[in-house]
């Protein structure tokens, strides 16, 4: 199965933030699997082992979509049915 790399670039975080990052990202990667993170000042990653290629189709009831109307035409210069005949 394929790996899963999600790195987020950042300003340059101090360390507590760092510490406080890493703790938050390794109780999300519990939720997802194996894997490993990594924590830097300027980035964060996290790294899931065995992520399936695709999940299972599944059917979701909604409304209906909406069809984009076509657009309206702009006032173009046309036959007036007020103007009197030229003669």
């Amino acid at each position: 199965m394929p790996s899963l790399l999600f790195e987020i670039g950042c300003e340059e975080l101090p360390a507590s933030a760092c510490a406080e990052a890493e703790e938050q990202l390794r109780s999300e990667l519990a939720k997802l699997g194996k894997g490993s993170v990594l924590v830097g000042p300027r980035r964060l990653v996290l790294l899931v082992d065995d992520v399936p290629e695709r999940e299972p189709d599944e059917w979701v009831k909604g409304p209906p979509e909406k069809k984009e109307k076509p657009p309206k035409p702009q006032n173009q210069p046309g036959p007036n049915p007020q103007a009197e005949p030229k003669s």
